[in-house]
C-alpha cells in the first residue's frame, strides 16, 4: 500500500470457539451518525443495508477480553461485529469521537481483526488496498487518516473485531 500508516499486523491466532448465541449484539447503522462521509452516504440511498451486529468490548465474554490483550494496543475500546451478506459499510474515516471525547491527545488508531475465514464475495478496502482471502485472525492496523470500506456479498456471515486505542509501535 502507498499509504504510509496501513500495516498489516500478522496473524493472531484464534485458538477458541466464538459463541455467537451467547453474544449481546446491538444493532448498528450508519445512518445514526451524524458525521460528515455518514451524512454524505445516506445522501445517496445508504439505508438499512448498513447495518452491523455489534457486541460491546464491556459485553465480550472472558475469551474475547483475553484475545484483546494479545494486540499491540493499548485498547480504549473495542467490539465484535456481524456484517450480515448484502451488507455495505460505505467510505468512512474514523473520527474516534469517542476517544476524543475522552481527552485523549495522543493519536487514535485501529485494528481490524478478521475474526472467520474469507468468503468469495466479502471485501474489506483500505486506502489503495483491496483485501481478500484473509484467514482468522489476520489484523490490519491504520490511523483516522486512511479512508476504508467494507462489503458482504457473500452467503456467509462476514465475523470481524474493531479494537481503537494506541498503538505500541516497538
Amino acid at each position: 500500500s502507498f499509504y504510509p500508516s496501513l500495516k498489516f499486523l500478522g496473524n493472531y491466532k484464534i485458538d477458541f470457539d466464538i459463541e455467537l448465541d451467547e453474544l449481546k449484539f446491538n444493532s448498528h447503522k450508519i445512518y445514526s451518525h451524524n458525521d460528515k462521509d455518514s451524512k454524505e452516504a445516506n445522501s445517496v440511498g445508504y439505508g438499512d443495508n448498513t447495518e452491523f451486529l455489534k457486541v460491546w468490548g464491556e459485553d465480550y465474554p472472558q475469551y474475547l477480553r483475553d484475545y484483546v490483550e494479545k494486540f499491540p494496543m493499548k485498547v480504549v475500546n473495542s467490539n465484535f461485529q456481524i456484517q450480515k451478506p448484502g451488507h455495505i459499510c460505505p467510505p468512512h474515516h474514523d473520527n474516534f469521537k469517542m476517544i476524543k471525547d475522552m481527552g485523549f491527545d495522543e493519536k487514535p488508531y485501529r485494528i481490524l481483526v478478521c475474526m472467520s475465514d474469507w468468503i468469495f464475495g466479502q471485501v474489506i478496502m483500505i486506502e489503495d488496498l483491496v483485501v481478500t482471502n484473509w484467514k482468522k485472525g489476520d489484523a490490519y492496523i491504520w490511523d483516522s487518516e486512511a479512508l476504508h470500506m467494507s462489503a458482504n456479498g457473500s452467503i456467509g456471515d462476514k465475523l470481524t473485531m474493531i479494537i481503537s486505542g494506541f498503538y505500541e509501535d516497538n
